[in-house]
């Protein structure tokens, strides 16, 4: 599994292996000043940050609201029944390899 990183400029880099900055590190004043530095010329080439105001102001809701799935079998109170039971080793070619 890897991890995507952010450069200062925008581009990415995926790695494997990293670390959170800690609490004492992200409390820090240079690494403060850092982040500060990183991020300025990662908003001129992504843009800023979208708020919440400005998907407002677009007409953008906070929560969509999306209608159930419903179909002939199925509603929202009601789920199909299966003709077969569901088991983790249903359609799992290397169970028993």
């Amino acid at each position: 599994m890897t991890a995507k990183i952010l450069q200062h400029n925008g581009k990415v880099l995926y790695r494997i292996t990293y670390h959170p900055l800690t609490f004492e590190e992200r409390t820090d004043d240079t690494v403060q000043q850092d982040m500060l530095t990183f991020r300025e010329p990662a908003e001129e080439h992504l843009g800023a940050k979208l708020t919440h105001a400005k998907l407002e102001e677009v007409g953008i809701p906070d929560t969509l609201e999306y209608l159930p799935y419903s179909d002939d079998d199925q509603n929202e109170m009601l789920f199909p029944d299966l003709d077969e039971e569901v088991t983790p080793e249903v359609g799992d070619n290397y169970g028993h390899a």
